[in-house]
């Protein structure tokens, strides 16, 4: 079976969550074929996309924001997406608050599966990390300020992982 990651990752943890599934269908089976894209190849994806029998998409919110690169991907290839056997993953922090992390009550989520044509057989949202020593100062203040608004850690030396890997465990075996 060959299975493709399409992802969209700005500091590598939606990659992180794709390593993860990916390894745990290599524990299902061992013989899987599995390759991974970057999300800003996709004018080059349809022959990657005819020849993959599952197709999973992990993308990041940043600042309340997929890449657009997601949506127009969705758009130009729904056709055959629509085909295939396809899981979404959105990957932000307002998922680690209660209820949030169900697809149809992220805010993110929702409205992207709103306004694409391509109907994922599959889709999850998780809580992602707060790495604030990784960020640039301009993004660890705006990050900081969204975080004060929210509720959440405002503690620029933390680190702190939000994502529930057993939900993650229980989606990959979803999958296939």
């Amino acid at each position: 079976m060959k299975i493709a990651f399409i992802i969209s990752s700005r500091f590598g943890y939606t990659r992180k969550i794709a390593n993860f599934i990916a390894s745990e269908f290599i524990t299902m089976n061992p013989k899987y074929e599995i390759n991974f894209f970057n999300l800003a190849e996709y004018p080059l994806m349809r022959e990657i996309m005819v020849g993959c029998d599952v197709i999973v998409v992990g993308a990041s919110v940043r600042y309340g924001k997929f890449d657009k690169n997601l949506f127009k991907m969705s758009q130009k290839y729904a056709h055959i997406l629509n085909q295939k056997k396809t899981a979404f993953y959105a990957v932000n922090l307002v998922a680690r608050k209660e209820g949030k992390n169900n697809p149809y009550h992220n805010i993110y989520t929702r409205k992207f599966l709103d306004r694409t044509n391509w109907k994922p057989s599959l889709v999850a949202v998780f809580a992602g990390e707060l790495n604030y020593p990784m960020y640039r100062f301009w993004d660890k203040q705006v990050i900081r300020l969204i975080m004060k608004l929210t509720g959440g850690e405002t503690d620029t030396s933390q680190k702190i992982e939000y994502t529930n890997w057993n939900e993650v465990t229980e989606f990959a075996h979803c999958i296939l």
